[in-house]
C-alpha cells in the first residue's frame, strides 16, 4: 500500500528548511559584503583598519538580522500567488535599506573616536539626507536581490512538493483502483470453484470434490499472501492458472486439455498479478462448458521488440460475439490501461475455427520471482 504524506505533518520539516535556507544566503551575501571590505583594506593599506572592518562587522550584523525580521514577513504570505510574493519582496526591501543605511552613517561618521575621524578624514558635518540616500540605494538592491533569491526558490520548492505529492496521491488512487478491479474478481471465481464441488458432492464424487477443495485452498493461499497491484513473474502467474485449471480439471476430466508454450528466458517476465485467470475462466465458461467434446487451451508468450506477447486461445465453439466480452476482458483492459499509462493492449478475436484469441501486449520488464507460491 502507498501512504499518501500527511500535509500537516510535513509543514514544521519544511519551514525550518525554509528558514534555514533564507538565513543561510542572507548570512552569505553580508559576509561577501564584509569579505569584500576587509580586501579594500588591505589593497588600498587603511589606517586603522580593525575598527573599520569592526564598524563593518556590526553593520553586517544587523543587516543579517533586518534579512530575518524581513524573512519573518515574507514567510507569512508563502501561499499567496508568485505576483504577489515577488511584489512584497521588493517592495519590503525598501525599510530595512533604508534604516541599515542610517544606523551605518551613525557607525560610520558620528559615534567614531576622533583619531578614526582623523586618519578616515570624515567630515561629520556631511549632508545626513545625502549620505543615507546614497548609501540606501546600494543596500536595496542587496536586500532585493536576496529577498527575490528567496521568493523564488521557496515557489519552485514549493511547486516541487504540490508536484510530488499529486503524484503519490495519484499513485495511490492508482494502486487502490488496481486493487478493486483484483478484487471484483476473485468472487466470481470463489463462486465457480464453490459450485464445482457442490455439483461433484451431488453426484457423489467425492474424491473429485476433496481434489477440487485441495487445488482451491492452494490457490487462495497463494493469491491472499500477495499484494493484489504487485507484479509476479510470468512463471508464478502460470503456477497460479494451472492451479485454477486443476479445479476444472477436475469438473470436466477429457474435456479440457491445456498446452501452455513459454520459453525458459521469459519466466521472470514480470506481469500484473492474476492477469490471465479471467481470460482462462472465459475460455472455460464460454468454450469448455459449452462443448461436447474436448477443447483445447493454449497459452503462449514471445518477445516483439521491447514488448511481451501473451496469448491465450481455444478451439471450443466459443459462442461471444465480436463486442461485448463481460467484466473478465474490461477488467483486465481496465488493469492494463492504469498500470502501463495505455503503453498495454488487451486484444480480442474469434478465429478461424470458431473458437476465441486473446492477446495481450504489454513492456518487457524482467524481475525476480516474488516466492509467493513457495509458503
Amino acid at each position: 500500500m502507498i501512504a499518501v504524506p500527511n500535509a500537516s505533518s510535513e509543514e514544521p520539516s519544511r519551514r525550518w528548511s525554509s528558514a534555514v535556507f533564507a538565513l543561510s544566503t542572507a548570512s552569505g551575501a553580508w559576509l561577501l559584503y564584509l569579505a569584500v571590505v576587509i580586501l579594500r583594506c588591505i589593497v588600498y593599506g587603511f589606517k586603522h583598519p580593525t575598527m573599520l572592518i569592526e564598524r563593518h562587522a556590526l553593520t553586517a550584523l544587523v543587516a543579517i538580522g533586518m534579512a530575518a525580521l524581513l524573512y519573518l514577513l515574507l514567510s507569512r504570505i508563502e501561499n499567496a500567488p508568485m505576483r504577489r510574493r515577488l511584489a512584497a519582496a521588493l517592495l519590503g526591501a525598501a525599510p530595512p535599506a533604508l534604516l541599515l543605511s542610517f544606523i551605518n552613517y551613525n557607525v560610520m561618521y558620528v559615534f567614531v573616536p576622533q583619531a578614526f575621524r582623523d586618519a578616515m578624514g570624515v567630515d561629520v558635518h556631511l549632508s545626513l539626507l545625502g549620505e543615507v540616500l546614497s548609501s540606501a540605494i546600494e543596500n536595496y538592491f542587496v536586500f532585493a536581490a536576496w529577498a527575490a533569491l528567496y521568493t523564488a526558490v521557496s515557489h519552485a520548492v514549493q511547486t516541487q512538493d504540490l508536484l510530488r505529492r499529486a503524484a503519490t496521491s495519484e499513485a495511490a488512487a492508482r494502486s487502490a483502483e488496481l486493487r478493486a478491479l483484483r478484487y471484483q474478481l476473485d468472487p466470481h471465481f470463489l463462486f465457480n470453484a464453490l459450485n464445482t464441488v457442490s455439483g461433484l458432492m451431488l453426484s457423489g464424487d467425492v474424491p473429485g470434490a476433496d481434489r477440487t477443495i485441495e487445488a482451491l485452498s492452494s490457490f487462495l493461499r497463494a493469491t491472499l499472501a500477495m499484494d493484489a497491484s504487485a507484479d509476479i513473474s510470468l512463471t508464478e502467474e502460470l503456477q497460479l492458472q494451472r492451479l485454477y485449471l486443476q479445479i476444472e480439471q477436475v469438473r470436466f476430466g477429457d474435456r479440457l486439455a491445456v498446452e501452455v508454450s513459454v520459453p525458459e528466458l521469459l519466466g521472470n517476465a514480470m506481469v500484473p498479478a492474476l492477469l490471465l485467470q479471467p481470460i482462462v475462466e472465459n475460455s472455460i465458461r464460454h468454450a469448455v462448458a459449452r462443448s461436447t467434446k474436448p477443447v483445447h487451451i493454449a497459452v503462449a508468450a514471445q518477445v516483439n521488440g521491447e514488448t511481451l506477447v501473451i496469448t491465450v486461445a481455444n478451439d471450443g465453439p466459443d459462442g461471444r460475439a465480436t463486442g461485448g466480452h463481460g467484466l473478465g476482458l474490461a477488467n483486465v483492459a481496465s488493469r492494463l490501461a492504469l498500470r502501463y499509462d495505455g503503453k498495454a493492449r488487451c486484444e480480442y478475436r474469434q478465429s478461424s475455427d470458431g473458437g476465441f484469441v486473446t492477446r495481450i501486449t504489454l513492456p518487457l520488464r524482467f524481475g525476480q520471482p516474488s516466492r509467493a507460491l513457495a509458503a
